[in-house]
């Protein structure tokens, strides 16, 4: 299995260096299928995104971190920040529009990374959040 982390300021050009940092590592492991380095790669692209959009605090914006065990059974992500506490798993999924007039914009994402992925957790581990995402 391999292991990797990268840690940067959540600032929105941090999304795509997270983005293209983790593709790169994953197409170094030729038995990934195309599909889970697209799920990995949105999974990443949504949950640092709403950390740069929404973690706000009077100190500046927080520190992310993006962990990526890679091993033949899939990926696991590990996403980090030291933003105000927010717990992912107690969100409601957004109902799913039947039009686009009438959608609203945003408010997908968990909704996708959810469907995206094996499994979902999270934890708040003294000033950190973490959400953990398993892709097959």
């Amino acid at each position: 299995m391999s292991s990797l982390e990268k840690e940067m300021v959540a600032k929105m050009g941090a999304v795509s260096r997270f983005v293209i940092w983790a593709e790169r590592a994953a197409l170094k492991h030729s038995y990934l299928s195309k599909a889970s380095i697209n799920a990995m790669r949105v999974c990443i692209q949504e949950l640092v995104s709403n950390i740069v959009l929404h973690a706000k605090s009077i100190d500046g914006p927080p520190t992310v971190r993006v962990a990526l065990k890679i091993g033949t059974a899939g990926i696991i992500v590990c996403i980090e920040d030291n933003g105000p506490p927010f717990d992912p798993m107690t969100q409601a999924p957004t109902e799913v529009d039947t039009d686009l007039a009438s959608a609203d914009r945003g408010g997908r994402g968990l909704r996708i990374v959810r469907n995206m992925s094996r499994q979902m957790s999270y934890v708040r581990s003294g000033a950190w959040n973490r959400v953990w995402v398993e892709i097959a």
